[in-house]
């Protein structure tokens, strides 16, 4: 079982976190408190993934991003992966701009082909493929369930649920032994 952080804080002090360059923000955290951000010297020492090789899909901004450079703090080789080649692009040059490991990888996760070309890029630059972050996801509805066409919300399902079941199948048939797979969401309120 892993743990967040090991070291017992014998107090709820705050902690000052040290930006990386190009990576974190500066902010105030309760050492203790589970859902600080990782990076900078909490990061440090805690987990070492120099050996390991992830893909991130939905790289480009937002949480994506963040997965993506907060992995390449702890030393892994990052493959970001998007619809936008220039975002997935500023990511991949943030991250070796700040001494890491990256390559940029425009991917339309509802492709199948294109989901499999993403893959054999991580193995190709990298040499093995040991993380898959299924990140990628959005919604371009902005009607009514009630009024809503049949093709968007095929096109919907195809990016978040249809493409994380390919993107899984694709990374665990290569994945080496000890792969990880991790599937993100998140929920938008709205009314019918």
């Amino acid at each position: 079982m892993a743990t967040v952080c090991p070291k017992k804080v014998p107090s709820r002090r705050f902690l000052k976190i040290a930006p990386t360059p190009g990576l974190l923000t500066t902010g105030n955290f309760y050492l203790d408190d589970p859902f600080r951000p990782v990076g900078g010297i909490i990061m440090s020492g805690l987990f070492d993934l120099s050996d390991d090789v992830a893909v991130v899909t939905g790289a480009g901004r937002g949480i994506g991003e963040g997965i993506a450079k907060t992995l390449a703090t702890a030393g892994a080789a990052v493959v970001c992966a998007a619809r936008r080649a220039d975002e997935v692009e500023r990511v991949a040059a943030e991250i070796r701009a700040a001494g890491g490991r990256a390559v940029a990888m425009p991917t339309d996760v509802t492709d199948n082909a294109a989901v499999e070309a993403l893959a054999q890029k991580a193995i190709s630059e990298f040499g093995h493929l040991d993380i898959w972050v299924n990140n990628a996801g959005g919604s371009p509805i902005q009607a009514p369930l009630t009024n809503l066409d049949p093709n968007e919300w095929d096109a919907t399902m195809r990016l978040n649920i249809t493409s994380v079941w390919v993107c899984t199948n694709v990374a665990a048939k290569l994945m080496r032994d000890g792969g990880r797979i991790v599937n993100i969401s998140s929920r938008l309120r709205s009314t019918l």
